[in-house]
C-alpha cells in the first residue's frame, strides 16, 4: 500500500493506518497484513510512500485495500462538500466518510472505469 497523499500517521493499530492530510481530512487504509506495516504514529509521510503491504485481515475474504476517506475536519471547500455517507442513506457510523471515486474525481483521477471495477452500495 502507499500512500495517496502526504500527511501524518495518526494511528496503527489492528489492520489499519491512518493519515492526516495537510487540508484536514483522514485517510484510513485496512485489511494491511499486519506484520507489515511500515510507519509509526506521528511519522510524516509523502503522497507515494510505502505505508504497508495489503493483506487480508480482520473481517475480509481476500487481499484488498478499504480506502476510506473522512472529510469531517477538512478546510477545502470542495472536499467538504462531497455528501458523506448519511447523505447518501447510509448508517450513523458512515458521518464524514465520502465516496473515494468522488473525492479523486474532484482532482481529476478516475480511480477505476465502469467496465472494469465492482462497486458495492450502502
Amino acid at each position: 500500500m502507499f500512500a495517496i497523499t502526504a500527511g501524518t500517521v495518526t494511528y496503527v493499530g489492528g489492520y489499519q493506518v491512518t493519515i492526516k492530510a495537510a487540508a484536514g481530512y483522514d485517510v484510513t487504509y485496512m485489511h494491511m497484513k499486519l506484520s507489515e506495516v511500515a510507519v509509526t504514529v506521528g511519522e510524516p509521510v509523502t503522497a507515494h510512500q510505502k505505508i504497508a503491504l495489503v493483506g487480508s485481515e480482520g473481517p475480509s475474504t481476500g487481499c484488498h485495500l478499504d480506502l476510506r476517506i473522512n472529510t469531517a475536519g477538512s478546510i477545502d471547500p470542495a472536499v467538504s462538500a462531497l455528501p458523506d455517507g448519511i447523505a447518501q442513506g447510509g448508517p450513523a457510523v458512515s458521518a464524514g466518510f465520502v465516496n473515494p471515486e468522488s473525492f479523486y474525481r474532484l482532482f481529476g483521477v478516475e480511480l477505476c472505469a465502469a467496465d472494469l471495477c465492482r462497486r458495492s452500495t450502502l
